[in-house]
C-alpha cells in the first residue's frame, strides 16, 4: 500500500472514530465505569490543576484534569485537619495537627513551626498571604470565670465537655522565620467582641439586637454547651480590601473583620480603615444569633469555606459558600447540601446595614444542588466550593472524597473520585464501603496560568490508581488525537495482525495502551517499523509516539 492510499484510508477511519467519540464522550463506557479517579470529563471544565490532601494519607497530590499526577509531596503525618495550599512562588504550605510546614516542589521541608509555642490550638483552615505570612484559625482556652466575667450565664457552662474552661476561637497571623521559628504579628479573638443581656452589672450589657457587630456570649447555636463553643472552620483573605472572612459552624454565620487594624485596635471597637476596630464589618447566615429573626430566617446550616470571588471573574466580589446541612429534615427525603453565591452589596469594603440592623442580602443569588454520579450531593461536614475564571464552580464533597465542577447552567462537566486512603484503591473497588475512607477536608484548583507553576515541570506522571479508561480518553482529547500527524502514517487500521508505520523520523518510542491506560506493548523504532499484534486481544487501543524534543502524539488503533 502506498503512503497516499494509507493516508486516504486513515482519513476515513479517523472521521469514523472522531464521530464515534464526539457523540459518546464522556458518557460512553467500553469496559467498565470507573469507580475511582477520573469519572467524567468534558471540554467545559476549567483549565487547571487540583491540589488535594486525603485525611488518612501522608501525601498531598497535584493532578491535571485527566487525573494524572503532576507532583506529590509525602512523608508528613496525616491528621484530621490535613490541609495544603500553594504559594505564588510554588511552595507548598501544609498543616498537620498543630504544625505548619513550608515544602519545596521537590519535597524538601524548608520551614516548620508548631503554634503550641504560642499556647494556641490550631484547627481547620489557614490562608497564605501574598507576603508569605500565614493567617490561621486557632483556639485559646478561657476559664469559666473568664466567660462569666463576659456575662455568660453560669447555668449554661455545664462542665465544658469535661474541660475546665471553654475554647474561644480567634484569627492569628505569623511570619515564618528561618527554618523553625515564627513571629506572631497580628491577632484577633471573638472574646474581645462579646455582648450579653444576662448580667446588667457587666460593662458589655445591652440588648443583643442593638449590637449586630458583636457576638452574643450566651448564644449556644449548634454546639450547645460544648467545650468547642464556636467551631470556626473556614477563612479567606481579600487583599485589596484588607479584610478577612471567617465561618463559624456552631453559630451558622459568616463574619467579616478588618485586618488593617493593629492588634490593639483589633481588640477594640475603634480603628482600622473602616473605623470599627475588631467588631464585625458584616455578618450573615443566621439572624437568630443576634435575636434578629427566627428559624424561618436562617440561611446557613453548619457551612464551610466562604470565599470572595476573584476580581475579573464572573460574579467578582460576591461570596461563595458550601452549605452543608441545607436540608437535614429527612421526612422521607434524602438530605442534601448546597453551594451558593451571595452578594453582600458592599461598596469599597463598606457593608450596608438597614435600620433594623440587618445586613444584606435577603437571600442567596445562586444555589446549586443535585446528583453527582447518581447520588445526592451531600456532605454533612468538611467540603468547599471555589469560583473559576470561566464561571464554573469547583466543588469538594468532603466525606466522599468526590471532586466535581459545574458550569453556569448547573451542568456537571468534570468528576474525580479520590482513590487514596493510606493506600490507593484499584479500579473497580468501592472506596466508600468504609465510612470516612477517602475523605478530604477541602481541595483547591489552580488555573493553568497560576504563577506558582512557573519554572516547574508540569509533565503528567500517570494516574494514581492502577487503570482508568476515562483518563486515557481524556489524555487523547487533550493531546489532539484527531489532529493529523504528518510524520506518521499507520495502516491497516483496523488491523488483524501486522501494523505498519511509515515515517521520516530516525528515532522514536512506541507504546500501545489499552482503554484502562495499561501498556500492553512497547518498543523503540527507527524510520519505518512494523508491530506484531498477533497476541493482543481484540479491542480499542491507543498507539503513542514519542520522539526526542516532541510531546507525545497518539493514534487510536482497532485490533480485530
Amino acid at each position: 500500500m502506498t503512503i497516499e492510499n494509507g493516508l486516504y484510508f486513515y482519513d476515513l477511519i479517523k472521521t469514523f472514530l472522531y464521530l464515534l467519540l464526539l457523540f459518546s464522550f464522556p458518557f460512553f463506557t467500553l469496559a467498565q465505569t470507573p469507580t475511582v479517579g477520573l469519572i467524567e470529563y468534558t471540554d467545559q471544565v476549567s483549565d487547571g490543576y487540583t491540589l488535594f490532601t486525603p485525611l488518612s494519607s501522608e501525601s498531598t497530590f497535584l493532578i491535571d484534569n485527566c487525573g494524572n499526577k503532576i507532583n506529590e509531596w509525602d512523608g508528613l503525618q496525616p491528621s484530621n485537619s490535613n490541609l495544603a495550599m500553594l504559594s505564588r512562588d510554588g511552595l507548598l504550605y501544609r498543616s498537620s495537627f498543630n504544625t505548619f510546614y513550608k515544602i519545596s516542589w521537590d519535597n524538601e521541608v524548608l520551614w516548620s513551626y508548631s503554634v503550641s509555642n504560642l499556647d494556641l490550638l490550631r484547627h481547620h483552615d489557614f490562608h497564605v498571604m501574598p507576603n508569605g505570612n500565614i493567617l490561621f484559625i486557632a483556639s485559646q482556652i478561657f476559664s469559666f470565670s473568664d466567660l462569666v466575667e463576659k456575662g455568660r450565664n453560669p447555668s449554661t457552662l455545664g462542665n465544658g465537655g469535661g474541660q475546665n474552661g471553654f475554647k474561644v476561637d480567634g484569627i492569628y497571623e505569623i511570619k515564618p522565620i528561618g527554618e523553625d521559628d515564627a513571629e506572631l504579628v497580628w491577632s484577633w479573638n471573638f472574646y474581645d467582641h462579646l455582648v450579653q443581656d444576662f448580667d446588667q452589672e457587666k460593662e458589655n450589657f445591652d440588648e443583643i439586637i442593638n449590637q449586630p457587630r458583636r457576638l452574643d456570649v450566651n448564644f449556644t447555636g449548634e454546639t450547645g454547651n460544648s467545650f468547642d463553643w464556636l467551631h470556626c472552620n473556614g477563612i479567606d483573605y481579600h487583599e485589596e480590601l484588607d479584610q478577612i472572612i471567617v465561618s463559624s459552624r456552631a453559630s451558622c454565620e459568616l463574619y467579616v473583620i478588618d485586618h488593617s487594624t493593629t492588634t490593639e485596635e483589633a481588640a477594640s471597637t475603634e480603628g482600622g480603615i473602616y473605623g470599627h476596630g475588631g467588631d464585625f464589618l458584616w455578618r450573615w447566615g443566621n439572624p437568630q444569633a443576634y435575636e434578629n429573626g427566627t428559624s424561618e430566617d436562617q440561611k446557613l446550616w453548619e457551612q464551610h469555606d466562604p470565599k470572595w470571588v476573584t476580581n475579573g471573574y464572573p460574579n467578582e466580589g460576591k461570596i461563595s459558600v458550601f452549605n452543608n446541612l441545607y436540608n437535614f429534615e429527612f421526612n422521607g427525603v434524602q438530605p442534601f447540601s448546597t453551594v451558593h453565591f451571595l452578594d453582600s452589596e458592599a461598596v469599597d469594603g463598606i457593608y450596608p446595614i438597614n435600620t433594623d440592623n440587618e445586613f444584606s442580602p435577603a437571600d442567596f443569588e445562586f444555589t446549586y444542588t443535585g446528583e453527582v454520579v447518581g447520588n445526592n450531593f451531600w456532605s454533612n461536614i468538611m467540603s468547599n466550593v471555589q469560583a473559576m475564571s470561566n464561571g464554573n464552580l469547583f466543588v469538594s464533597q468532603g466525606t466522599t472524597g468526590e471532586l466535581f465542577e459545574i458550569n453556569q447552567e448547573k451542568e456537571i462537566v468534570w468528576v474525580y473520585q479520590n482513590p487514596v486512603r493510606e493506600f490507593i484503591y484499584d479500579q473497580g473497588s468501592n472506596p466508600l464501603s468504609l465510612e470516612s475512607a477517602v475523605d478530604i477536608f477541602i481541595s483547591t484548583k489552580y488555573e493553568s496560568d497560576f504563577e506558582g507553576f512557573d519554572n516547574y515541570d508540569m509533565t503528567p506522571l500517570g494516574i494514581l490508581e492502577n487503570e482508568n479508561e476515562v483518563s486515557v480518553l481524556c489524555d487523547s482529547i487533550v493531546t489532539n488525537i484527531f489532529t493529523p500527524i504528518d510524520e506518521f502514517v499507520i495502516y491497516p487500521n483496523p488491523v488483524d495482525d501486522l501494523l505498519t508505520i511509515q515515517t521520516s523520523l530516525p528515532d522514536y518510542d512506541l507504546r500501545l495502551v489499552d482503554l484502562f491506560g495499561k501498556t500492553v506493548l512497547s518498543q523503540k523504532a527507527t524510520l519505518d517499523a512494523t508491530i506484531q499484534l498477533g497476541e493482543i486481544h481484540s479491542g480499542v487501543y491507543f498507539l503513542l509516539f514519542e520522539a526526542v524534543g516532541r510531546e507525545i502524539l497518539s493514534r487510536k488503533v482497532i485490533v480485530r
